[in-house]
């Protein structure tokens, strides 16, 4: 179970006042932000709702009861950034460094509170960012309502932005670099839209590196998408991408020597699958055997990593609630996506297809990889979460175009029948 509040070592005076502060700051702040950015009042008003659960939430973490999927994780960046400017450095966390430890050198204290208010801006930045990217889209108000209002309101969201974790920063560039992503295929193919698409992964990426997938469909599109592209030619294109490709690699080599040991496949796999980080109640995965039936299952794997916990690893209501408010929402979307996409066939525009076509590849290669090393729901809710939003706009632009063909067919048949009783 987790501890009932942050654990403070001689709480300091004042301590209640400037979390109050802060609290009171994040209101006003995402107020002006959403007035600022978001037209529809109704879709702003789903905002500000969020922004109040979310504060309850952050008050309830640290003063009442921890947040049940930010316990260990947010505990564990509270200490480390308390010690990083104490100057003892336990592990390389570019969150701790970048964002964590700077703002407790502010407040010359451990304040968990403004961390939690933190992960509540980057979210409402993401929700802006997918407002922008379905109005761009000319996706129907109706329709981006509906996914807007499931975003911004998706439990699982709500409960990780408003704890102590890195979630939503990650979200947050991956949502801009979608949004300049979507400008670029809608024709502004500038050297400044072109960066906007590639910088925030590679921010991203610092703080989880299997977010740089995230890329692979915008790059697909840029290289065989099609079309006339001004500002960068394609073959300045290839050479920047290559370039880019060579430089993570360069600049990524020790993490990537750290996390894959050499390269040994067979190490790999089996400290994935060390007793350790399968002894926990969640773990829907049994040890592989062997690299070759790591591959053979792997689609399985990819399954679970998008479904967990399914009903056969159901252990108590937690797991239900949580098949109820997250895999339930992934099962849906991508059924109804399926469906829709099979209904279009090329009734829509190319250039919806293309983008439809680079967000599944985006989709699928990042939660790919993100299954093979997830082996319990917990991990798979929180790693999954971050590609939800590219989701939530594969169905906005399927479900608008269907509801769009479905309304011809029907005006064209009422038209036919008049024209039959006329004659």
């Amino acid at each position: 179970m987790g501890r009932v509040r942050y654990d403070y070592i001689g709480r300091p005076e004042g301590y209640i006042g400037i979390c109050m502060m802060l609290l009171i700051m994040l209101f006003f702040m995402s107020t002006v932000i959403a007035y600022l950015n978001v037209k529809d009042q109704k879709i702003r008003n789903i905002m500000l709702l969020a922004i109040f659960l979310k504060a309850g939430l952050i008050i309830m973490d640290n003063f009442i009861r921890a947040n049940p999927f930010g316990d260990v994780d947010g505990r564990s960046f509270d200490l480390e950034a308390w010690y990083y400017i104490h100057g003892i450095q336990n592990r390389n966390m570019f969150y701790v460094k970048t964002i964590a430890a700077p703002i407790y050198s502010l407040f010359k204290m451990r304040v968990p509170v403004a961390l939690g208010c933190v992960g509540v801006l980057f979210s409402l930045w993401s929700q802006i960012n997918i407002y922008k990217s379905l109005m761009l889209l000319e996706v129907s108000k109706k329709v981006s309502r509906i996914a807007n209002s499931i975003f911004i309101l998706s439990p699982i969201t709500i409960l990780f932005s408003s704890a102590v974790l890195r979630e939503s920063v990650i979200i947050g560039f991956l949502t801009y670099s979608t949004l300049s992503f979507i400008r670029w295929a809608k024709g502004r193919t500038d050297v400044i839209t072109f960066l906007k698409i590639f910088i925030p992964v590679g921010i991203a990426s610092q703080y989880h590196s299997a977010v740089t997938l995230m890329v692979t469909g915008y790059i697909f599109f840029m290289l065989f998408g099609g079309g006339k592209r001004e500002g960068v030619g394609k073959k300045l294109l290839i050479i920047l991408m290559m370039a880019g490709t060579l430089g993570t690699l360069f600049i990524f080599r020790d993490k990537f020597l750290y996390h894959f040991d050499n390269v040994d496949v067979e190490r790999i796999m089996g400290h994935a699958n060390s007793p350790g980080l399968l002894a926990a109640g969640s773990s829907y995965r049994s040890p592989t055997e062997s690299f070759q039936k790591f591959i053979l299952m792997s689609p399985v794997y990819h399954v679970l990593f998008l479904l967990s916990p399914v009903p056969i690893h159901w252990r108590n209501i937690l797991d239900i609630m949580t098949f109820t408010m997250n895999s339930s929402l992934f099962g849906y979307f991508m059924y109804r996506s399926y469906k829709d996409y099979r209904f279009l066939g090329n009734r829509f525009s190319s250039i919806k297809r293309k983008i439809v076509t680079a967000l599944i590849i985006s989709f699928f290669s990042t939660t790919l990889v993100y299954s093979m090393g997830t082996h319990n729901t917990g991990t798979a809710i929180r790693h999954r979460d971050k590609s939800f939003y590219i989701l939530v706009i594969i169905y906005s632009i399927l479900e608008d175009e269907r509801r769009k063909v479905s309304e011809r067919r029907k005006i064209y048949e009422e038209q036919s029948q008049l024209d039959s009783s006329c004659i």
